[in-house]
């Protein structure tokens, strides 16, 4: 609305200026509308540089994430340094499961990811924005310009990711899928792998038994420590693909 009000005081200042005939009253408009013209100016500026009428707000969120490639069997996170010395890096995930193309942070100065290792099975990101927001409505009115996002300050995106997962470059993640490719056209690879997470899991398996014989005769409890072995497992199989 002030960029209207601009607008309108500069034309009423030209019109006052050169067409009135009457002195008296062409010197109250101009120094009128030049006082608002000049006003507006001061009041845009002002709010430009030192946010004038706003305040900082903290908005955070927090939703699940998926992996950044679905198709494979271990979940990860991937990181892309930008720029010749590596001072910036955007971090690379899915919003969906089977979505094709991942998701990446912004790679603007105000934002910094983190990385926090959990115990859980799903994986999380935590958006905290820090921005500068109107401090009522009528200065919102004044002073929003249509189709204006909230000025952001800083953002902090905190990874939670699972223990299972991985969290590597994207050099290192185009090294695995080229690897993956290789395994899935070799049956004897596969084969071989697939003996070894039997052994793998059957010996991880005696070991939680020793610890806890109840898990004996717990079926439950042996499926869900069968799938947390063979994830270690595959884990570690992915991992060796990248030395």
């Amino acid at each position: 609305m002030i960029t209207v009000v601009l607008a309108l005081s500069a034309i009423a200042l030209f019109l006052s200026f050169v067409y009135l005939q009457n002195k008296g009253l062409r010197f109250i408009l101009t120094i009128l509308s030049g006082f608002i013209f000049l006003s507006s100016i001061a009041c845009i500026g002002t709010n430009d540089v030192k946010h004038l009428g706003m305040h900082e707000v903290t908005i955070t969120k927090k939703r699940r994430i998926y992996s950044a490639i679905p198709k494979i069997n271990i979940n990860m996170i991937i990181f892309k340094n930008l720029g010749t010395q590596n001072k910036e890096s955007i971090q690379l995930y899915a919003n969906h499961p089977n979505q094709k193309k991942p998701s990446h942070t912004s790679a603007n100065d105000y934002v910094t990811n983190k990385v926090v290792r959990t115990n859980n099975n799903k994986a999380y990101i935590k958006t905290r924005n820090k921005v500068w927001e109107y401090q009522n409505s009528t200065i919102k009115f004044w002073f929003k310009v249509p189709k204006e996002n909230k000025e952001i300050i800083k953002q902090t995106n905190i990874f939670y990711i699972p223990n299972n997962w991985m969290y590597i470059s994207a050099n290192k993640a185009s090294q695995l899928k080229k690897q993956m490719v290789k395994l899935k056209r070799s049956p004897k690879l596969q084969k071989m792998i697939k003996n070894q997470t039997k052994q793998y899991v059957a010996q991880q398996m005696q070991l939680a038994i020793q610890k806890d014989p109840s898990i004996s005769q717990n079926k439950s409890k042996q499926k869900q420590l069968e799938k947390q072995f063979t994830k270690q497992l595959e884990l570690k199989v992915m991992q060796s693909m990248l030395k």
